[in-house]
C-alpha cells in the first residue's frame, strides 16, 4: 500500500499493522487512514442512467493509469524486504530500481509470495505450496490449479454448491470435487499454449484485483499483463454475446411488448452490457497498457481459465468445464504452430454441459434482480406458500427449497465447509 501511495495512488495511509498476533489486539491487524468523502456506491449502483455509466467508467481507468505503467523484474505481491525476512528467512526480489521516493528508499521493497486471497483462503494457509515470487509465465498459470488440486485432496469431502440460488440445478445435493480436480489437472497442460507471443502484454504489472470500498489494497498482486487485463467483476460481462462483440447496446425493438418480468430482465441485461461497454472505451481513452491485454486475440479465453482454476471451489466445476470447453473449440486460432489441443472433449460431453452451463447463467440474472428488490422475505414467504400448494411440489422440495434461499444469511457451517 505505501508502495502504491508513493506513486500517486489515493490509497489510505497505512498508520500501523502486524502480520502477527503478538500484539494488544491478539490477531494480525492494520489499522488505517479513515475515509469519508463521497457518495456509497451501492446507493447509485443499480439507477445509474448511461452518462452516470460514463462517468464512473472514467474514474478506476484514470485511477490506474498511474500504476499500470510500472514494470516489475518478477510476479507475487509487494513487500517491505524485513517483513519478508522475519516471515520466511527470505528477501525476496528487490524493487530498487521502482522506487523513486528518497524517503522510502529506507524501507526497501521486495516482491514475495503472492498474498491474492484464493491462495490462503481458509485451511488453504496450511497447505506447502509454491506461491511465488514467479520468475516465469508457467509459474504463474499452474499455481492457482496446483494449490487447488492439493486443497481438493486434504480437505475435499462433497458439498453443496456455495451460491445457494444454484443448488436446484443440482437437485440440492452434494457435489464430489472429483470431476473439478480434473478440470483443474486439464489446466496443467495447457500453459504453453496460453502464453501469447507478444512480448508487450507478458511484462509483469500491478493492478487491484477488483476495487471496491472494502479498501483490500494488500491483495493487489503482481502479474503477466495478460492475465491483469480484465475487468472488475462487478462490471465485467463477458460471457454475454452482445458484450463480447463491443456493440453499442440497447433494448430489443419489441421491448414495449414483453412481460413486466421479461422487462426487468432485459433491463438488467442492459445496465451490465453498458457498464462494460463504456469501461472498455474508457479503459481505451485514458489507459492504453492494460486495453493492448484486453483487446489482445483470445485473451478472455486465457484468463477466464485462469481465474476458474485459481478460484476456491463451491462445490461445482461447471464455470471451468466451460472455459476449457470455449479454449478447445477455439484452438486452431489460440494454439501455437499447429501443436495439437492437449484437452479433448467429445460432442456428448459437450452438450451435457451446454444447457446447465445457459440455465445456471440465466439464474444469475434472477438472482441479481432479486436481490436488488426490497422485498426478499416477502417474496420468501410467497414462494413457499406457492410451493406447498402447488401438488407437484413434495414435502421435501419445499424444505429444501426453503433452507437454500439466496437471500438468507450462510449459516457458519457452511461457511467453515467451505474453508
Amino acid at each position: 500500500m505505501d508502495f502504491l501511495r508513493s506513486k500517486g495512488h489515493p490509497i489510505p495511509k497505512v498508520h500501523t499493522y502486524s502480520f502477527t498476533s503478538e500484539n494488544e489486539a491478539g490477531i494480525p491487524s492494520m489499522v488505517m487512514e479513515y475515509v469519508s468523502e463521497g457518495i456509497e456506491l451501492s446507493q447509485i449502483w443499480f439507477h445509474l442512467e448511461e452518462d452516470g455509466i460514463i462517468s464512473l467508467m472514467d474514474q478506476p481507468a484514470k485511477l490506474e493509469f498511474t500504476m499500470m505503467p510500472i514494470a516489475f523484474p518478477a510476479g507475487g505481491s509487494i513487500y517491505y524486504i524485513r517483513d519478508l525476512k522475519e516471515l520466511s528467512g527470505k528477501e525476496g526480489i528487490p524493487l530498487n530500481e521502482q522506487i523513486e521516493s528518497a524517503s522510502l528508499e529506507k524501507e526497501r521493497f521486495c516482491l514475495g509470495p503472492d498474498v491474492s486471497v484464493p491462495l490462503w483462503y481458509g485451511r488453504r494457509e496450511q497447505l506447502d505450496a509454491f506461491r511465488g515470487p514467479y520468475e516465469d509465465a508457467e509459474s504463474v498459470l499452474t499455481t492457482g490449479a496446483k494449490k487447488e488440486l492439493a486443497y481438493l485432496d486434504y480437505f475435499g469431502p462433497p458439498r453443496k454448491p456455495y451460491r445457494r440460488f444454484r443448488r436446484e440445478f443440482y437437485n440440492y445435493e452434494k457435489q464430489s470435487p472429483s470431476e473439478h480436480a480434473k478440470n483443474l489437472r486439464h489446466c496443467l497442460h495447457l500453459p504453453p499454449s496460453l502464453v501469447p507471443d507478444d512480448e508487450l502484454v507478458n511484462i509483469f504489472r500491478i493492478r487491484h484485483p477488483d476495487l471496491t470500498d472494502s479498501h483490500t489494497w494488500q491483495h493487489a498482486a503482481v502479474l503477466l499483463l495478460f492475465l491483469h487485463a480484465g475487468m472488475p467483476s462487478a462490471i465485467q460481462n463477458e460471457e454475454d454475446e452482445v458484450s463480447q462483440r463491443m456493440i453499442k447496446p440497447k433494448l430489443p425493438g419489441d421491448f414495449g411488448k414483453l412481460s413486466e418480468e421479461d422487462q426487468k430482465q432485459e433491463t438488467e441485461h442492459l445496465r451490465r452490457r453498458l457498464l462494460h461497454y463504456h469501461y472498455i472505451l474508457s479503459t481505451a481513452a485514458h489507459n492504453r497498457i492494460p486495453h493492448n491485454g484486453l483487446i489482445y486475440p483470445l485473451n478472455h479465453f486465457r484468463r477466464r481459465i485462469f481465474n476458474h482454476a485459481t478460484a476456491v471451489w463451491e462445490g461445482e466445476t461447471i464455470d471451468l468445464l466451460y472455459a476449457l470447453m470455449d479454449m478447445v473449440s477455439g484452438w486452431a486460432h489460440s494454439g501455437k504452430d499447429g501443436t495439437p489441443c492437449p484437452v479433448v472433449f467429445t460432442e456428448d460431453e459437450r452438450d451435457a454441459a451446454e444447457n446447465p452451463y445457459q440455465a445456471l447463467a440465466n439464474a444469475e440474472v434472477d438472482e441479481r434482480m432479486l436481490r436488488e428488490s426490497a422485498i426478499g422475505q416477502e417474496l420468501k414467504r410467497m414462494t413457499s406458500k406457492a410451493n406447498a400448494e402447488n401438488e407437484e411440489t413434495t414435502e421435501e422440495e419445499c424444505v429444501m427449497i426453503e433452507a437454500s434461499w439466496p437471500l438468507d444469511n450462510v449459516p457458519e457451517e457452511e461457511l467453515e465447509e467451505c474453508k
